[in-house]
This record gives C-alpha cells, sequence and structure tokens, in this order.
C-alpha cells in the first residue's frame, strides 16, 4: 500500500500515469530521509485533527518548495543586477569599485561556503532556510539605503564615499553568504528528500528549479543540530590560544580542498566551476562594457531577455536529452555546444574589433545561444553530484563543492 502511495505521489509530481512497479529505472543511492524531522513536524503527523498531514505529497512538498525558491531568487536576482547599475551610476567612468566589491564578495564565497555548509549540517533545516531568508532580506534593504544616500548626496567627501562603499561590499558578501546557504538547504538537500530516491523525479525537480531560478534572472531589468559545536578547552579550561585556532582553521581548509579533489565528483564539479570563470555572460562586467560601449539600459534588458529565454530552454532540452543518452554524454554535448558558440563570437569579436555595432553583437549573439550549453552542462552536472553525495553531511560537502567553484 505503501508503494501505491509512493508511485501515485510520483505520477502526481510527473504528470504520468502511476506504474505499478514500486522501484522506478534509476535509483539514488542516498537513502530517504524524512523531510520533516523536526519535532514539531512529528508532532502534527501524529496529530489526528490535522486536515493536511494525511493528504501530504510529494507535489504538495514540492510546490511549497517551489514557491520558497522563487520568492528568494527573485530578491537575489534583483539585488544582484540592481547593484552593478547602482554602482556604474555611482561611479562613472571606471570598472574599479565594480571589480573591488565583485572579488571580495566572490572571496567571501570562497573563504566561507564550506563553513556555510557545516552550520547547514549541525543545525535545524527549517530554522537555517528561515535565517537565510531573513539575513538576505534585512542585508538587501541595507544595501539598497546605502546606494540611495551614495546617488542623492553627491557633496559628500571621498573618504565617507569609501566608507560606505566598504560598508556596502560587507553586507553584499552576507548575502552571498545567505543566498549560498539557501542553495546548498533547498537545491542539493530539500530537493534530494522531496524527490524520495526516485531518480526521474529528481531530474523533474531540477529542472524546474533551475527554470525558476533561470526566469527570476530576468525579473530586474529541519532536525535539531545532530551534535553540539563546542570547543575544546585548553589547559584546564582556559581559552583556545589564536595559534591553534588558526592552526584549526587552516587543517580545515586543507581538509576540504583534500575533500574536492579526491571526491568522485571533482571532474564533473570543476568543469562546471571553469564554466562560469568567464565575462562572456549578462554579469556586471559585460553590462557595464556594453552600457560604456553606448547601449541604454533598455536595450540591454532585451539582450538579457532572449539570453535567459534560452537558458530556459536548456532546462527542458537537458532533461530530455540526458532521458535518451545520460547525463555523462549530455554533458558532453552540451559543453561542446557552449564551446563552439563562444569560439565564434570571440573570433568575430576580434576580427571586426574596430566595427562596435558587429563585434559587440557577435559577442551578445554567441553569449545568448552559448546559455543553453552552459545550463545542460551545469543540470548534467548536478544530477550527477546529486546522485553521489552521500546524504549524511551532505550540505557540508555541498558547501565544499561550491567554496571550490566559487575560485
Amino acid at each position: 500500500m505503501a508503494a501505491d502511495v509512493g508511485d501515485e505521489e510520483r505520477a502526481h509530481l510527473l504528470a504520468i500515469s502511476p506504474s505499478p512497479s514500486p522501484s522506478p529505472r534509476g535509483i539514488i543511492t542516498t537513502p530517504y530521509q524524512p523531510f520533516g524531522q523536526d519535532e514539531s513536524i512529528n508532532q502534527d503527523d501524529n496529530d489526528s485533527s490535522s486536515l493536511h498531514s494525511s493528504e501530504w505529497t510529494v507535489s504538495q512538498s514540492a510546490r511549497r518548495l517551489y514557491v520558497s525558491h522563487t520568492l528568494s531568487t527573485w530578491n537575489s536576482r534583483v539585488f544582484e543586477f540592481g547593484s552593478v547599475l547602482y554602482l556604474a551610476s555611482i561611479f562613472p567612468g571606471t570598472l574599479m569599485p565594480l571589480a573591488v566589491y565583485s572579488i571580495i564578495r566572490g572571496a567571501a564565497a570562497i573563504a566561507l561556503s564550506s563553513w556555510v555548509g557545516h552550520y547547514i549540517d549541525r543545525n535545524d533545516r527549517l530554522k537555517t532556510v528561515r535565517l537565510s531568508i531573513v539575513s538576505q532580506r534585512l542585508v538587501v534593504a541595507m544595501s539598497c539605503g546605502i546606494f540611495l544616500i551614495l546617488i542623492k548626496v553627491r557633496t559628500m567627501s571621498r573618504e565617507v564615499r569609501i566608507g560606505l562603499l566598504a560598508f556596502s561590499i560587507l553586507m553584499a558578501c552576507i548575502e552571498k553568504l545567505a543566498a549560498i546557504m539557501n542553495v546548498v538547504s533547498v537545491e542539493r538537500d530539500w530537493v534530494i528528500v522531496v524527490a524520495r530516491s526516485d531518480t526521474v523525479a529528481l531530474r523533474t525537480m531540477n529542472s524546474q528549479m533551475r527554470r525558476i531560478d533561470l526566469v527570476y534572472h530576468q525579473v530586474p531589468a529541519l532536525q535539531y543540530p545532530k551534535s553540539i559545536p563546542h570547543t575544546t578547552p585548553l589547559n584546564g579550561g582556559n581559552r583556545q590560544n589564536p595559534l591553534v585556532s588558526i592552526k584549526h582553521g587552516l587543517k580545515k581548509t586543507f581538509n576540504d580542498v583534500r575533500l574536492y579533489f579526491t571526491h568522485p565528483v571533482f571532474f564533473p564539479s570543476f568543469a562546471v566551476a571553469l564554466l562560469y570563470c568567464t565575462v562572456l555572460s549578462f554579469g556586471g562586467v559585460m553590462v557595464t562594457y556594453l552600457l560604456s560601449s553606448g547601449y541604454n539600459s533598455s536595450q540591454i534588458a532585451v539582450m538579457r531577455t532572449i539570453s535567459v529565454a534560452f537558458e530556459v530552454l536548456a532546462t527542458w532540452i537537458g532533461p530530455w536529452l540526458m532521458k535518451k543518452i545520460g547525463p555523462v554524454r549530455a554533458g558532453l554535448w552540451f559543453l561542446s555546444w557552449q564551446l563552439g558558440c563562444l569560439s565564434i563570437g570571440v573570433s568575430i569579436f576580434w576580427r571586426y574589433a574596430d566595427n562596435v555595432l558587429l563585434s559587440t553583437l557577435a559577442l551578445v549573439g554567441s553569449s545568448m545561444l552559448s546559455r543553453i550549453g552552459l545550463w545542460g552542462v551545469d543540470l548534467s552536472a548536478q544530477v550527477i553530484i546529486q546522485e553521489s553525495v552521500p546524504q549524511p553531511d551532505g550540505a557540508e560537502r555541498h558547501g565544499s563543492l561550491v567554496r571550490m567553484g566559487s575560485v
């Protein structure tokens, strides 16, 4: 009977007829853990007066997950895109403030992503997601206030402007870490649990989550701690020596690096990390370059919309191709497509460098088409990683992958 319920839930999620077989093809080796392990959730399950506990399905769990991810992604993308435009307006004629802003924000992700994963594994999942959401909203609001002051008050001294810029960079670092906490908790943990070890459901949910992420790229133009972290007292209870703390931090960093390079999913993870090591996307550098080339924000918004349309298209092509030839070969095909598109665009850009219109259109057009390949590779690698990383301490492992990928 339990198997029949599971089939009906998967069928409702995937919009297919329930299969009489209780074991679909391609089962993930990760053991299933109940989505609600918090004591309050268990109490709700035992409460006979609950109207929805007996009707809780995979589809209902996924729907709530989609809503949460939609709101978080909306907030993150609007802030990411808006901060670039604000900095370009506040500091015209130079890329230095934007470069420093982006580098420090990325460095925070590199240095603290592993710690974020460790925190997720050691604390209640639901409270962790709530913390990431609330902190993300607060720092975004504070950053917007700083940008407003910098834009409106032009008479302030240079030292004050630099100080406000430094504070906005700090807020951006906190926002980035909160976004990583939300992504690791939801995309790399809860999705696996909600899919209930069904590979087909997992790929479907991955595609839908990525589709939400990509659509809101365009919007701007649970368990108590398993173990309580503690500090081992030295010399009869004295506080830990700072040198010992530094040594411990360096040792943990070394272990994270070793884990990353010796992990079975190192190659797909490293390949995806290399894909993002480029300025050929509608990030801060390209947007600023297009603005300096004479394009206005409306034209850039149209270009970004077309690019996102190709990216969303990849979320349908990706699962279809993975079903046909598997995630590994699909990733190779998408990778070849991306490299081909970018090679053509860069060649035209260098050949006709004196023609600003032709060179920029070639660069933008090739970047748009290449996004199909990039997000196809991303989806393929995500499936491979999710099927290979075990559930215990999974968030910390994913945090290490995010940390090294941010490099």
